[in-house]
């Protein structure tokens, strides 16, 4: 089985796209004048087609494990001491189970003083209303004035109302006294506890955090544009890492979005999912059944993938047990257990190659663009200079070698031992002012060795002629100039003896300066003229 080879090149350098395309298709082996063989199958595979298979047509989406509803379990009551811790983090409880004591016998002796008052305000309303009955006889014999009969109805009612507040007092203690028992108010797990024993209450501090029911949800995010498509009863498929699926509905639709993210929230019930294994702050995937649909669909290990791209290799030629492939990249869909849909595939006749890698785009440790190692004698040459090359590849095999400027300027193949070569180029000034030396080392399938095809790339960058282009200046200024005044400085241009100038320079008599003093010159400009006037 044979097919074209492709290389891509692991990197551009600017200016040797085009030239690269004429290097890289140099690869194969020379040309010989030896009649062509029969082509020999290199790997075997087994061909299949696409078939049609029914999948289930989804939404996949992201989210978080979360609890249902969470409730805060606090103390009511002030200033008592927590006696006793009977629940902790991960206890299933039930509702009315006992989960924390705070010390009550204040509570217990404020009770009973308040009680105490109570029956004393009993006694003293029924001595009230005694009094207020006989005045109440009396009343129109003219044994009592109106004064004393309105004290008499005056005192019981007082005793009435004072008998009502103790009332109220013995029941505010006993609810006080019933509040140092913290109670759970629903089935549940507790997911929290920041009850300490020991501690003293305060009336709103939370002890315990509660799961409510043991209920948790999955909460999906989705995008406005799919959101439509989804309603509550719809069957949801949650899969956290290490777990296996849980399955649920979706309970409910959240009413807007995020401004932040532009998504929704789906809240999706999980029933049993904590004996299921899951944990709220889980990160799971799932998928969101809408009904089903007939899709194209090929077994997964027919493809291959590479940058985030899968690839098939489609027949494109057969002759017996011999075919010819060739590379083609595929899209591809939704995945159902050990098939995947392929919507770039129209026709079901259509083949692909099946459990087998081939070239370039076989498994990650197979040989890959490789870097060769490029050593110049020098970094720059002169027009006739033999350059001294020393290519050190990683295995044997032949090598491409190229100068390349702005077009390709040289190109040769040169046989690569294993422990390296030497290669010698006479340098031209054809070349331009620089240009880079490119080697490309390649290797050929080995079927019998079960080795698969190689290559490596390296790049060196040389100057031509840089020293004959410099051009320097020399100044010649005397040793001490004494201001005010002007001072005359000799120039030379370097390979131009003849090119010499004098150069005035003034002096200011600045401040501070004395004839002693010395300073540098810096010329930023000079007018040249010729000495002998031409």
């Amino acid at each position: 089985m044979t097919r074209p080879s492709s290389i891509s090149a692991p990197f551009v350098a600017p200016g040797l796209v085009a030239a690269l395309s004429l290097l890289l298709s140099g690869c194969g082996e020379a040309p010989s004048d030896a009649p062509p063989k029969a082509a020999k199958p290199a790997l075997t595979a087994t061909l299949v087609q696409p078939a049609r298979s029914t999948l289930p047509d989804g939404l996949q989406a992201n989210g978080s494990i979360a609890a249902w509803q969470e409730a805060l379990i606090g103390t009511e009551v002030s200033g008592l001491k927590l006696v006793e811790v009977r629940a902790d983090i991960g206890d299933r409880v039930n509702a009315g189970q006992l989960l924390a004591r705070f010390d009550d016998e204040t509570v217990r002796a404020d009770l009973a003083q308040a009680e105490a008052a109570a029956q004393e305000a009993t006694a003293a309303l029924d001595e009230a209303a005694q009094n207020a009955a006989r005045a109440r006889r009396l009343e129109g014999s003219d044994a009592l004035s109106a004064q004393q009969l309105t004290q008499y109805r005056v005192a019981e009612q007082t005793a009435q109302a004072r008998l009502a507040s103790a009332r109220a007092q013995v029941q505010q203690q006993t609810l006080r006294l019933a509040r140092t028992r913290v109670l759970a108010p629903d089935d549940g797990v507790i997911s929290a506890r920041s009850a300490t024993l020991g501690a003293i209450g305060n009336a709103g501090e939370p002890l315990f955090r509660l799961v409510r029911g043991s209920r948790l949800e999955w909460r999906a995010e989705v995008t406005a544009d799919e959101l439509p498509a989804l309603r509550p009863g719809l069957p949801v498929t949650v899969q956290a890492p290490g777990l296996p699926p849980v399955d649920g509905r979706i309970r409910t639709l959240a009413p807007t979005l995020d401004p932040q993210t532009r998504n929704a929230l789906v809240h999706v019930d999980l029933p049993g999912g904590y004996e299921k294994g899951l944990r709220p702050g889980v990160f799971a995937r799932g998928q969101i059944a809408r009904g089903a649909r007939e899709a194209l669909t090929v077994p997964l290990q027919s493809l291959s993938l590479r940058d985030g791209h899968r690839y098939a290799f489609r027949v494109s030629a057969q002759e017996g047990d011999l075919a010819t492939v060739a590379q083609v990249k595929v899209d591809t869909g939704l995945l159902a257990g050990d098939r995947i849909e392929v919507r770039s595939v129209g026709s079901e006749t259509a083949e692909t190659a099946f459990d087998f890698t081939i070239g370039y785009v076989a498994e990650a440790k197979a040989d890959t663009p490789d870097v060769l190692d490029v050593v110049l004698d020098k970094a720059a040459y002169a027009d006739g200079d033999t350059m001294n090359i020393r290519l050190t590849p990683r295995a044997a095999g032949k090598a491409t070698i190229a100068v390349i400027s702005d077009r390709v300027a040289h190109l040769e193949t040169v046989d690569l031992p294993a422990e390296g070569a030497s290669v010698r180029l006479r340098v031209s000034a054809d070349w331009g002012p620089g240009a880079y030396l490119v080697a490309l080392a390649h290797r050929p399938l080995d079927a019998q060795q079960k080795r698969m095809p190689g290559r490596a790339l390296g790049l060196s960058w040389f100057s031509i002629g840089a020293d004959q282009r410099k051009l320097a200046l020399d100044l010649a200024a005397p040793p001490l100039i004494r201001p005010p005044g002007r001072s005359r400085i000799s120039a030379r241009l370097g390979n131009r003896s003849n090119s010499r100038s004098g150069v005035q320079v003034g002096v200011p008599a600045r401040a501070g300066w004395r004839p002693t003093s010395r300073f540098s010159i810096t010329v930023s400009s000079v007018k040249m003229r010729r000495s002998s006037g031409t």
